[in-house]
C-alpha cells in the first residue's frame, strides 16, 4: 500500500504522513520539503545554494546528502529519491498531497484551503534566498485569495449565500488591518443584513486601531456608512431588541443604543437621557467614554465623577457641574451672568469667592424647585449654542440633595439640546430608586444592563486583547473563574500575562478599587464583613450573630445595610439565611487584610460554633468538611485531619457501600446520587502528605495513630472501588496491623470486611472465607451484634458461591432476622435486609423458580426505594433485569436495565456494570438493534478491563459468543460490531465456560450448552 504524503502549508504548516503529524529534527529538512513539495522537481544545486548559501559547494551538497537521509528515515521510507544526481523529486509511488495544489487549480473552490499566510511562523536562519522565495509565494498565494476572496464575497452577497461572508470578510481584515475598505464591505454586509449593532462595532474597531496604531481617524466614507447605520438604527429603534446579542467584547447592542440618542441629541429627534447599571469594574464608564469619544459632531460634555466618601456632602456634585457651568457660560459670553451667579451663590458661596463657608445642609422644597429651573435655564442657553451632554460617574454615591435636583433637573427638562448619561453601580439606595421609578415613568431615561462576560467571552476576550500571546487553557480557566467575567479584572490579568507572565490573585489596582467599596462603614458593619470573609462558602446567619458583639437586631440592620451597599448578597442555604460577598474579589481582598493572630482565633471560634451544630446532625458530610477546613486555618492539624477525614468517610458510605448502614434522621437526604468528583484521589493525596509531614511530631500520640488508620482505610476502599487493586490492598492490610497494635476493633473488622469484599469481587471464596472467620472471632468477642448480622449474610454469600444453597439460605433468613430485630429501635438495616432479599432470590434463580425470585427482588427494590438507598438499588435492578431475562421477559428486563443505568451515570462503583451492559448488548441483539449491540458491548469491555472478577469476564465472553453466533448464522454486516468480535466462536464458548462459576452462573452454562453443545462435540 503506498505512502500519503500530506502538507499544510496555507497558515501554520503541517507534514503528515499516512495521517500522522511528523515533526523533523531541524528546520532545514522542513524547508527542503516545503521547497520541493510546491516546485515539484528540483535542482541538487539550486537547493543546496538555497539551504546553506555561506558553505562552499562540497559542503552544501554533503548537508544536503545527510538532510535528505534523515529526512526520508523520519517519515519511514524512500519519500525523496534522486533519478540522476542532479535532480531531487518525490518517489513516484508516493501519493503527495497538499493544500496548496488544491487552491492552485481553483482558489475560488477552494477558498477555506486559505487559513493563513504561507507557512505562517516558518523561519530559516541566514538563508537570504529562501527568505526571498518565501516572500515571493507568500504574495502569490495571498494575492490570489484577496481576488478569488472578493469576488466569493460579492457573489455571496448578491445571491444571499451569506454562511461564509463574514467569515471571509474577516480574513481581508487580517490580511491587511488598515485596509478600510475591508471594514466598509463588513459594515455594509451588517447593514444590509440589518445587524446594525455589528456594524457600529466594526466601526469602533477600526476607529481603535488607526487612532491607537496610525494617529489619525476614519476615512469619510467610513464615517458616511456609520451615520446610514445610525440614521437605520434609529428607524427601527421603536422595535429594538431587548435580548441583548452575543457580544463578547464592544457590547455593540448596548453601544448602538446609547449612539441613538445622541444621535437624535444632534439631530433635535426625541431621546433619552440613558443609565448605565452594572458591578464595580463591569465596563460602565469605559462604555460610556468609548462611546462620547468617537461623537462625529461637536458637543460640549459637564463631567462629575460622585465620591462615596463625599456621599453626606450636601450637593457636592451640583458644585461641580455648576463651576464647569460658569466657565461654559462666560466662554460663550451669554447674558445675565450676574443673575446666574447671584441664583446659584444662595446654595453655593463659592460663586462669591466665600470658599471658606460652609454650605446649607438641607433647602427647602420651593427653593430646590427654583434652584432646577434656573439650573435648566442655564442648561437651556448653551444647548442652543451646540448639544449639551452632562456625564454623571457613579451616581450611587451622590447625595440625597442632590438626588432630588437632579430628579427635578430632568423632569422639568423639555429641551432637546441636553441629554444625561449616568453610570450606576449595582446595589440598592432607596432614593436612587425612586429617582429611577421617577424619571423612568416619563421616559426621562433607558437603563443599560451590563453583565459580566460569560467563561467563553472571556476566552475570547482575552485572545482579542493580547492575539500574540500563546494562551495556556489553564490559564484561561484561571482568569474566567477568578474574574468572574468582570473587564477590569480580566484587564489586570491580561496586563500581568503581558509585564511578567505570571497571575496573581490581587494586584495592586484591584486592591485600589476593592478599597474603595468598603469606606464609611461602620464599625459593626466592618467586623460582619471581616466574619464573613472567614467562610469558606457562605456564613450562616446564625453563627455570624454569634461571632459579632451586638444586639441581633443591630447586626440584622447592619447586613442589610452591606446587602443594599451591593457588597454582600443573601442566599438561602440548607434552609438557613446566609450571606457571601458579591464577587470573590471581595472576599479575597477583605480576607488578605487580616492578621494571623485573628485569623487563628476566629477560625477556631468558628469551628467550635459549628461542632455544636454536629451535635444535631450527626456525620452531616458538607458540616464535617467545613469544620476540618476552620481547624486547619486555625493551624490545628489533628482536628482538621480528623474531621476531613469523617467528611471523606461520610461521603464514601454514600457513594461506595453496596449496602450501607444509615440512621432514621438521615434516611431523607442520605443518598443524593452523584458521581465520585475527579479530585476525590488528589484529596486523598493531600491528606496523606499532610499525615507525613507531621509524622515526625506525633508519631507516638494515639490520635495521630488513629487517623493514619482511618485514611488508610478510606484510601484504600476507595482504590479498590475504583479498581486499583494493588495499592487499595496493601492500604487494608497496614489497616488492619495497625488496628491490631494499637487496639482499634472497629478498624480491624472494617479492614477484614474490605478484604471480605475484594475476595467477593475477585471470585475467590477460600480466601474469603478465612477472613469471615477471623471478623467473625473479633464481632463475637466484641458483642457487635452489627456485624455479626453483617458476616452471616457473608457467610451465606461464601456458601452460594461453592454452590451449597440451603445452607446459604438458612444464614441469610438468619442474617434478616438478627437485623429485623434490630430495625425494631432504628430503621437503619434496611439496606442489608434488602441484600439478604436479594441473595435469595438469586438462590430461587439458580432452582429456576422465577416467580419466587422477582417476589423476593422486588422485596429488596421496594426496601430501597422506601427509604432512598440509590447505590444498592441500582445493584437490584441489575439482577431483577438478569431474573427477567431468564424468564424471557425481554421487554420487562430492558426497562429494569435501563433504570439501573440511569442511576450508574451517576456513581462512581463499577460493581455490577459489566452484567448490566452484557445483558442489555444481549436485549439487543435479541431486537436486531446491532448499534446498540455494539455499543453496550465496548461499554462491557472498558468495565471489564478495570475489574479482577473471572465472572464478569466470563460474561463477556458469553456475551461476544453470542452475538458471534448471530453475526455467523444471519450474516449480520455491522463493520463495528464484526471488529469487536474478531476471534473464532469457538475461542469466546471456550473462555466463557473457563472463567463463569458452575455454581452462580448455571443459567448462562446452560445456555452456553443449548446453543453450542453440538458445535463443540
Amino acid at each position: 500500500m503506498p505512502h500519503i504524503l500530506s502538507f499544510e502549508l496555507l497558515g501554520t504548516p503541517s507534514i503528515k504522513v499516512d495521517g500522522e503529524t511528523k515533526i523533523f529534527s531541524f528546520s532545514k529538512i522542513n524547508a527542503l520539503l516545503y521547497y520541493m513539495v510546491i516546485n515539484k522537481r528540483i535542482s541538487r544545486d539550486e537547493i543546496a545554494g538555497i539551504l546553506w548559501p555561506s558553505k562552499d559547494e562540497k559542503s552544501a551538497k554533503k548537508n544536503l546528502r545527510n538532510t535528505i537521509y534523515q529526512a526520508n528515515r523520519a517519515m519511514g521510507g524512500e519519500f525523496i529519491v534522486s533519478p540522476n544526481k542532479t535532480i531531487l523529486t518525490f518517489n513516484c509511488d508516493v501519493t503527495v498531497e497538499s493544500d496548496t495544489y488544491r487552491f492552485e487549480e481553483d482558489a475560488y473552490t477552494h477558498l477555506e484551503e486559505y487559513r493563513d499566510e504561507f507557512l505562517k511562523g516558518f523561519y530559516l536562519k541566514d538563508s537570504d534566498l529562501f527568505d526571498a522565495w518565501l516572500a515571493k509565494m507568500r504574495n502569490l498565494y495571498e494575492h490570489q485569495f484577496i481576488e478569488c476572496c472578493y469576488q466569493k464575497v460579492a457573489e455571496d452577497i448578491s445571491f444571499h449565500a451569506v454562511a461564509d461572508v463574514e467569515k471571509n470578510i474577516r480574513k481581508l481584515i487580517a490580511i491587511d488591518e488598515f485596509d478600510e475598505r475591508n471594514y466598509q464591505l463588513l459594515m455594509r454586509f451588517y447593514i444590509e443584513n440589518h445587524r446594525n449593532g455589528k456594524a457600529i462595532e466594526t466601526y469602533y474597531e477600526l476607529a481603535e486601531i488607526l487612532k491607537v496604531e496610525l494617529g489619525i481617524e476614519p476615512g469619510e466614507e467610513t464615517k458616511q456608512l456609520y451615520q446610514e447605520t445610525l440614521k437605520i438604527a434609529n428607524q427601527k429603534h421603536g422595535d429594538l431588541r431587548k435580548k441583548r446579542a452575543y457580544h463578547f467584547y464592544d457590547r455593540a447592542n448596548e453601544v448602538e443604543r446609547l449612539e441613538l440618542n445622541l444621535a437624535n441629541l444632534k439631530q433635535k429627534k426625541p431621546f433619552q437621557s440613558v443609565l448605565v447599571k452594572g458591578d464595580l469594574g463591569v465596563g460602565k464608564s469605559a462604555l460610556c467614554q468609548l462611546v462620547l469619544e468617537n461623537i462625529q459632531y461637536s458637543y460640549e460634555c459637564l463631567k462629575v465623577t460622585c465620591y462615596k466618601a463625599e456621599q453626606k456632602h450636601f450637593l457636592r456634585p451640583w458644585r461641580e457641574l455648576l463651576q464647569q457651568l460658569m466657565l461654559l457660560l462666560q466662554k460663550d459670553n451669554l447674558a445675565e451672568i450676574d443673575q446666574w451667579e447671584q441664583t446659584f451663590s444662595r446654595q453655593f458661596p463659592f460663586f462669591k469667592e466665600l470658599k471658606a463657608q460652609s454650605m446649607s445642609e438641607s433647602v427647602a422644597p420651593a427653593e430646590l424647585n427654583f434652584l432646577a429651573q434656573s439650573i435648566s435655564e442655564a442648561l437651556q442657553q448653551l444647548g442652543k449654542k451646540r448639544p449639551l451632554i452632562i456625564f454623571i460617574e457613579n451616581l450611587q454615591w451622590m447625595d440625597q440633595g442632590s438626588i432630588k435636583l437632579l430628579t427635578s433637573v430632568l423632569l422639568h427638562n423639555p429641551h432637546s439640546d441636553i441629554i444625561f448619561i449616568m453610570t450606576l453601580q449595582t446595589g440598592y439606595r432607596k432614593e436612587i430608586y425612586d429617582f429611577i421609578a421617577s424619571v423612568r415613568h416619563y421616559e426621562k431615561i433607558i437603563t443599560l444592563d451590563l453583565s459580566p462576560f460569560k467563561d467563553f467571552e472571556v476566552r475570547a476576550f482575552c485572545e482579542k486583547q493580547l492575539p500574540d500571546y500563546s494562551f495556556q487553557t489553564t490559564t484561561l480557566d484561571f482568569i474566567a473563574r477568578e474574574s468572574e467575567g468582570i473587564p477590569l479584572y480580566i484587564n489586570e490579568y491580561l496586563k500581568q500575562l503581558q509585564e511578567s507572565n505570571t497571575l496573581e490573585v490581587l494586584t495592586p489596582k484591584m486592591n485600589d478599587e476593592l478599597s474603595l467599596q468598603f469606606v464609611n462603614l461602620t464599625a459593626l458593619e466592618s467586623e460582619l464583613v471581616d466574619f464573613i470573609s472567614f467562610f469558606q462558602k457562605v456564613a450562616p446567619m446564625s453563627l455570624l450573630t454569634q461571632l459579632a458583639d451586638a444586639k441581633k437586631i443591630e447586626i440584622y440592620t447592619a447586613l442589610d445595610n452591606l446587602n443594599k451597599q451591593g457588597l454582600v448578597k443573601e442566599n438561602v442555604y440548607l434552609d438557613e439565611v446566609c450571606f457571601s460577598f458579591n464577587h470573590k474579589k471581595m472576599k479575597q481582598y477583605i480576607y488578605a487584610q487580616q492578621s494571623a493572630m485573628k485569623l487563628r482565633v476566629i477560625h477556631e471560634k468558628i469551628a467550635i460554633l459549628l461542632e455544636q451544630k454536629l451535635n444535631e446532625v450527626t456525620e452531616d458530610s458538607e458540616l464535617l468538611a467545613a469544620i476540618g477546613y476552620h481547624y486547619r486555618h486555625a493551624h490545628q492539624e489533628l482536628k482538621s485531619l480528623d474531621y476531613e477525614l469523617s467528611h471523606h468517610q461520610a461521603f464514601l458510605r454514600i457513594q461506595h457501600e453496596l449496602f450501607p448502614i444509615y440512621h432514621q434522621e438521615h434516611l431523607s437526604s442520605q443518598e443524593t446520587v452523584r458521581k465520585a468528583e475527579p479530585s476525590e484521589l488528589e484529596k486523598f493525596k493531600e491528606i496523606g502528605t499532610r499525615l507525613k509531614e507531621i509524622e515526625g511530631q506525633y508519631a507516638e500520640d494515639s490520635t495521630y495513630q488513629l487517623l493514619l488508620v482511618k485514611f488508610l482505610y478510606l484510601e484504600g476502599r476507595y482504590l479498590i472501588n475504583c479498581g486499583d487493586y494493588n495499592q487499595g490492598l496493601e492500604n487494608i492490610q497496614r489497616v488492619i496491623v495497625k488496628a491490631k497494635d494499637f487496639h482499634l476493633t472497629t478498624y480491624l473488622l472494617r479492614g477484614y470486611r474490605q478484604m471480605i469484599y475484594y475476595y467477593i469481587q475477585t471470585d475467590n471464596a477460600t480466601d474469603m472465607a478465612h477472613y469471615i472467620d477471623l471478623a467473625m472471632d473479633v464481632a463475637i468477642s466484641a458483642n457487635n451484634n452489627e456485624s455479626i448480622g453483617i458476616l452471616l449474610r457473608l457467610k451465606g454469600l461464601y456458601h452460594l458461591m461453592i454452590g451449597d444453597l440451603d445452607q446459604a439460605e438458612s444464614l441469610f433468613q438468619e442474617s434478616i432476622t438478627i437485623f429485623n430485630i434490630a430495625n425494631r429501635f432504628d430503621e437503619k438495616y434496611n439496606s442489608n435486609i434488602a441484600a439478604a432479599y436479594d441473595y435469595l432470590a438469586e438462590i430461587q434463580r439458580l432452582r429456576s423458580n422465577y416467580q419466587q425470585s422477582i417476589k423476593l427482588q422486588q422485596k429488596a427494590i421496594n426496601l430501597c426505594k422506601d427509604n432512598n438507598l440509590m447505590t444498592s438499588l441500582a445493584i437490584f435492578y441489575v439482577d431483577m433485569g438478569i431474573t427477567l431475562y431468564a424468564k424471557k421477559d425481554y421487554d420487562q428486563a430492558e426497562i429494569y436495565f435501563l433504570k439501573a443505568n440511569e442511576l450508574f451515570e451517576v456513581t462512581a462503583s463499577l460493581w455490577k456494570r459489566v452484567q448490566l451492559n452484557a445483558y442489555l448488548s444481549l436485549i439487543y441483539l435479541f431486537k436486531q438493534d446491532y448499534e446498540k449491540v455494539a455499543f453496550y458491548i465496548k461499554k462491557t469491555i472498558s468495565y471489564q478491563n478495570q475489574l479482577a472478577n473471572p465472572r464478569d469476564s466470563g460474561l463477556v465472553y458469553f456475551s461476544k459468543a453470542l452475538i458471534k453466533e448471530k453475526c455467523l448464522a444471519n450474516q449480520i454486516e455491522n463493520s463495528q460490531l464484526g471488529d469487536l468480535v474478531t476471534e473464532d466462536l469457538s475461542y469466546y464458548v471456550a473462555k466463557a465456560v473457563e472463567n463463569l462459576s458452575q455454581y452462580r452462573d448455571r443459567y448462562e452454562l446452560q445456555v452456553l450448552n443449548e446453543t453450542f453443545h453440538l458445535k463443540m462435540n
